[in-house]
Formats: structure tokens, sequence, C-alpha cells
């Protein structure tokens, strides 16, 4: 009872304590709530994920104030006096001031030179070009790829206003517009009162060095012969005011591209592979993912920078995807009946002046919202774990479906278990799978693993029996989706909108995708695996070898020639016959044996002198045989090499 008496004593004080301290925590919330409501003029920040942001706009044609200009100037007055020993004829009207510093900018970029970034902002592909593995973006051309879309306007100035008068503007230029590559322009001062010193350089974005002064005949003609890809020309000149500025422009050169009636450019057009390649039937979906790859005759990737895509005339930009690219096309309802025709033509071109252009009629019908159309197929493929094809599924599919609703309503079909990131309808993500028994024995086959270790990718524990899930087995694992087996779009699964009839298969990756026949930059230490593990098997795809040592053969050794795969880095031995024979005994090649040619040296032993003895023996017989070969080495000293093998052949017998 006391202790109970002690209890209820300490809860009592515990409950006169609680009340003023609800009391003051009251007060406390009715004062803060007052002071939050007298704040005035708060504004809500804007929320940047919900902010498109703007197309980035390139001014390509730049202007620079006089201290740019002397900057730039001076260093290239170095360049100048060089062209004067070399090539007099291209110096300028005058000598650079002496005052003027000597050191030339080669090798630097100094803050008026026009960056790459500058010029190649507009690419929408990944990196890579034709040789190496940047894209080099280019202004977008039209459907035929001859106009310039960001044109400023021919020239600049007026003979009636003080300035720079000139038909220089940054500008596309094709091969036909010009003949032998040469440009013709004029560039003069408006005012002949002012002084204005022009000075013209040329450069092209490739070379090196600070560029090459052109020369006139009358201090107003110019011409400069122009080279494929980006053309600086900068106009050095001092206006009114008396300040030393420039202008630069660049003219981007490049071969006519192919167009409806010329579908073909240059000897080796691209190569251009398309969904409606093999299509047949019309388009269901009025959000349809067009994907295209593109290729030189070499076998090199093409990227999005050389490749326009058009649906009526209108230019459809922002492609998906990673070398092979995703373009979606959006189609209207139409105002009579439920199909329309459209037109998609696609248009890529290389650095060495081939094109190609390709056209495609296509006909679009409308469906309502959730009418049916048919059926897709869903394949789990856990074939890098040993696994091969868990299960194939078939499921109908509605308009308005994505890939992921296709994929969650196989799944719930079939009585399997999920976890996700994101919905149907954006963002959507698969992180695991699970059923009971559906993994069992998953494990990694050997050559896989040794790729992987190889890779720099680190091992994790393994999946279960019954689940499969991201970072099992290993740190690049998870679950990857591909349409109609080769695909891998580069967008999630609920931006990809379904027309009906497609295969969606779910494999399970442990390489970032690279065990899959993907290509990947900057996840270890490999870019590829040279090989695919799906569909249950192994499918080759061959190596890229390039030879890392050499060990020459000798007369009686093979050497060898070692390559290297630089993709997976797999090797590779060639061997490389001996040169010689076998080292003849001497009985085989008695001939060459220099032992006969030696014999003289038995003339002086005295060997042959006391062979009478023997004679004095009671077996006179058998001295004969001590008295030829005796003889041999005297007549060895004066017989025939010829005449030598013939008596030793007599012995052997």
């Amino acid at each position: 009872c006391y202790h109970l008496k002690i209890k209820w004593m300490i809860t009592l004080k515990k409950k006169k304590m609680i009340r003023p301290l609800a009391f003051l925590l009251i007060f406390i919330i009715f004062f803060s709530s007052i002071a939050l409501g007298m704040r005035k003029n708060r504004v809500e920040p804007d929320n940047p994920l919900l902010t498109e942001a703007d197309e980035l706009k390139v001014d390509i044609s730049q202007t620079g104030g006089a201290q740019e200009a002397d900057q730039e100037e001076s260093g290239q007055q170095s360049e100048e006096e060089q062209e004067e020993q070399e090539k007099p004829e291209e110096t300028p009207p005058e000598e650079p001031p002496e005052n003027e510093p000597e050191e030339a900018d080669e090798g630097k970029t100094d803050e008026a030179q026009p960056p790459e970034a500058e010029t190649d902002n507009r690419n929408t592909g990944e990196k890579g070009n034709n040789s190496s593995d940047e894209d080099n973006s280019q202004d977008t051309p039209s459907d035929g790829g001859n106009e310039n879309q960001n044109d400023p306007g021919p020239g600049e100035g007026n003979e009636n206003e003080p300035g720079l008068v000139t038909d220089l503007y940054s500008r596309i230029i094709t091969y036909s517009e010009l003949e032998n590559n040469t440009l013709n322009f004029y560039v003069y001062y408006s005012d002949p009162t002012v002084d204005a010193n022009i000075k013209v350089n040329y450069r092209h974005k490739n070379d090196s060095g600070s560029g090459t002064y052109l020369s006139s005949s009358n201090d107003k003609d110019y011409s400069v012969s122009l080279s494929l890809g980006q053309n600086y020309i900068t106009v050095y000149f001092t206006n009114g005011d008396g300040a030393r500025t420039f202008t630069r422009y660049v003219i981007t050169y490049q071969a006519d591209k192919a167009n409806e009636n010329t579908p073909e450019i240059g000897e080796h057009p691209p190569i251009i592979e398309t969904t409606l390649d093999d299509w047949s039937g019309s388009v269901n979906t009025s959000e349809f993912t067009f994907v295209v790859s593109a290729k030189t005759w070499q076998n090199e990737r093409i990227y999005s920078d050389h490749i326009v895509v058009a649906m009526d005339g209108t230019i459809i930009t922002n492609p998906t995807g990673s070398g092979v690219y995703e373009y979606l096309l959006t189609f209207e309802r139409p105002l009579d009946g439920d199909t329309s025709n459209h037109v998609v033509t696609v248009l890529a071109w290389d650095d060495e002046g081939n094109s190609r252009y390709v056209k495609y009629q296509v006909q679009y019908h409308a469906h309502d919202e959730g009418e049916s159309l048919g059926y897709v197929t869903v394949i789990i493929d856990a074939t890098t774990v040993q696994c091969g094809i868990v299960e194939s599924m078939d499921v109908e599919v509605r308009s308005g479906d994505t890939a992921a609703t296709a994929v969650l309503a196989a799944l719930d079909e079939n009585g399997y278990s999920y976890t996700n990131l994101g919905t149907a309808q954006a963002n959507f993500y698969l992180s695991s799978i699970s059923k009971a028994d559906a993994f069992r024995g998953c494990s990694i086959e050997p050559r896989l693993r040794t790729l992987i270790e190889r890779d720099g990718i680190g091992f994790m524990s393994n999946g279960t029996r019954d689940r499969l899930a991201e970072f099992d087995f290993t740190r690049g694992s998870g679950w990857l989706y591909f349409i109609n087996g080769s695909l891998c779009p580069g967008k999630s699964m609920s931006g990809w909108t379904l027309n009906g009839g497609e295969t969606i298969s779910l494999r399970f990756t442990l390489a970032y995708g690279k065990d899959l026949g993907l290509t990947q930059e900057g996840k270890g230490a490999l870019t590829s695996y040279c090989a695919a593990w799906v569909n249950g098997g192994i499918t080759e795809l061959g190596h890229n070898y390039t030879e890392t040592s050499r060990v020459e053969p000798t007369g009686a050794a093979d050497g060898y020639i070692e390559y290297t795969c630089t993709k997976c880095g797999e090797t590779r031995l060639d061997v490389i016959p001996a040169t010689g024979t076998p080292t003849p005994t001497p009985t085989e090649t008695p001939g060459e044996t220099p032992v006969p040619e030696e014999t003289p040296a038995p003339e002086e032993t005295p060997v042959p002198e006391e062979t009478p003895t023997p004679e004095a023996t009671p077996n006179p017989e058998e001295t004969p045989v001590p008295a030829n070969e005796t003889e041999i080495p005297v007549q060895t000293a004066a017989l025939s090499t010829g005449v030598i093998r013939k008596q030793e052949e007599e012995m052997s017998v």
C-alpha cells in the first residue's frame, strides 16, 4: 500500500505541473500564429522543377571592345609575321605598331575567342561524332538541309551611317553556292575620313594558332578558300571614336544535303533504320514513338545533331535515347472520320559530304479512350543469372495504355508481386519482382562473372529463390525493359505509349545493361561486354581487337601477336610460325659436317708411319683394317668433298 500511495502522490504532482505547462504552450502557439498572420508581402519562390527552361540561344556573330580587340590582334600579329616570311602575298596592308606585344596566343584561348561550346550548344544528342565520342552540333538545316534557321540577315552597316560596311554574315553555305570553295566578300568603313585600319583574319575551327590575315588589292574586296565545317572570319577596325574593335562571323561550310528529289548524295550515303521500315497497318496511338538509327557506311554511329526528323514538314525536336533515338510523333484526331494520312521524313548526314533522305507514308487511326488495341506480350528474362525465360505473358491493352500499364497488369494477373517507384503514368521504375520459387537456383555464369570482375563492379549478396531485385548479386544490377527485343528506350515505361502488338521484355542486368548488349560510358572500366545474355542464351556481338603485344619468331621457336578488345578487354593470340628448321645431325647430312675439312691435322701424326708393327703379328690377315683407316685422312687432303662422301658411304656399308 505504501508503494501505491507514493506512486499516486507522484502522479498527482505530475498532473499539477502539466496544467501550467499546457497553458504556456497554448499561449505561445496563439501569439506565434498572430505574428505569422501579420507578415505581409510574402512571395512564394518559383519551383525550378515546374518551370520549363528556355532554350539557349546563341548569337554566332561576335563583336568585341577595344581591350578585347587589342588582346586578340596583338596575339595574332606574330602569326602575321610568320605569314610575311612564308607567304608575303597574305600580309596585311600595314605592319602592327611596335608597342604591341609580339607574343603569339597560339595554344591559349583568349576571352574574345569563340569557344566551341558556343557553336555546339544546340546539340540534342549525346556525346560523339562520326570519328570520336563527342557530338559536333551544327545549325539545324531545313528539310532539304540548305536553310539556316537562325540566319541573322545579310551584311551589316549602311553607307549612310558611319561604321563598318560588309556583306558578311554568319550563315550556312553549301558546296553548290561557291565555285572552287572560294568565298568573295567586301569590307570597308563607310566614312573615308576615318583611318579604320581594317584587318581581316581567317581561321578554321580545327586550325591551331591564330589564323591567317587576308590581303586586298583595293582595301575593300577579299576572298578566302573555305574548308568543310565552321570557318571564322574576324574583322578588326578602328571606329570613328578612335577605339579599336572587331566583329566575328561564323560561316558553316557543308555539303549539299539529300532531299526528296535527290534522296542520296555522296559515294557512301548513311544507313538509316527506323520502326517504319517494315511497318504494316496504321498507327493507333496519338503519341507514337518513332525510333531512328543512323550509321555511316563504315558502321560508325551518327548522332542526333546530324539527323533531322520531320512530320508533315514540321521538324521534331528533343529526341530521347542514346545513339538510337526516339522521336515523339503527335497525331491530332481527324476532323472527318477516324483516319488521316501523314508524311514522315528522315535526313541523316556525315562529315564527309554523304547524306540520305527517306520518306514514309503513315496512316493514323484514332481510337476512343479505353478502346481495345489488342494484346502485347510481357516476358520476364533472367538469363544473366542462369534462370533463362522465367515466364511469357499476354495481356490486353487499350487506347492510352503505356508500357508500365501493361507490365503491371501482366504481373498482377499471373500472381507476381513487385515494388516500384513512380506510377504507370509518370516516372515508373520497376525495382523488384517476386513469386514463389520463380528465381530458384539463380547464379552468375562463369564467363559473365569474369567480365564483371574485370569491369570493377562490386559484388553484393545474391537474390532469393522468390525475389529478384536491384542490387542483388552486384552493384550494377536491376530490371531494364526492351521493346520488341532489341530497343532499350531512353525514357521510362510510363513514357512509352503502346500501339498494340508489341513485345515488352523485362531483363535483369548485372552490369548497367552491358551484359544485355548495351554500351555504357563512365560506369566501370569496360564500355561493353561484346555479348548479350538474353532469351536464355548468349548472343555474340563481336570484338574490336587492337594489337597490344608482339613476340617475333626465331629459327626454332614460334612467335605470337597478342590482341586486346578495346571494349571488353578480351585477349587473343595469333601464332607466328618459326622461320627456320631444326639443326641436322652428322649421320643425316654427313656431307655438310665440318669434320672432313679439319682432317689435315692427322697428317702430322706418326701413326701412319708405325703401321708396319702389325705386320709382325701372327695374324697378318687383320692388318688391312688399320691400314685403310690411316689412309683416309691422307686422302682428304687431296680429294674433293664428293670423293670423301663416297668413301665414307662405302665405309658405313
